[in-house]
């Protein structure tokens, strides 16, 4: 009924044990936000490290370079336990960001795309 140091309006889920309820634990949303960043940096660190090596890494999901799955098998994603859900979600928020975006590389007639930081 009463949150005293919530946000308005935000669900605090909460279960039943031995006749109390209890909060169930997980990421609050500095946490889960501290997270998201903290995967955004990974990503374009990635992409930067990439890009000098001359590799080209693609936004398109059935591709083999996709990027996701590409930096998932990097030791600074494992680091940090990013999987490749993690990554694509990070990807998503960049391009919304407009911190990344598509360009089409080789023959024109491949309609072949790489990501570029912006």
């Amino acid at each position: 009924m009463k949150l005293n140091y919530g946000r308005a309006g935000e669900a605090l889920k909460l279960t039943w044990s031995n006749g109390l309820f209890v909060p169930v634990s997980g990421l609050g949303a500095f946490d889960q936000a501290a997270a998201d960043q903290g995967a955004e940096n990974i990503f374009l660190s990635l992409l930067d490290s990439f890009t000098t090596q001359g590799t080209n890494i693609s936004p398109i999901r059935f591709a083999k370079n996709y990027a996701p799955t590409v930096f998932a098998k990097e030791k600074r994603a494992k680091a940090a336990r990013l999987r490749k859900r993690d990554l694509e979600a990070a990807m998503d928020r960049l391009f919304e960001a407009g911190k990344i975006d598509k360009e089409p590389y080789g023959p024109p007639s491949r309609g072949t795309l790489k990501l570029v930081r912006k």
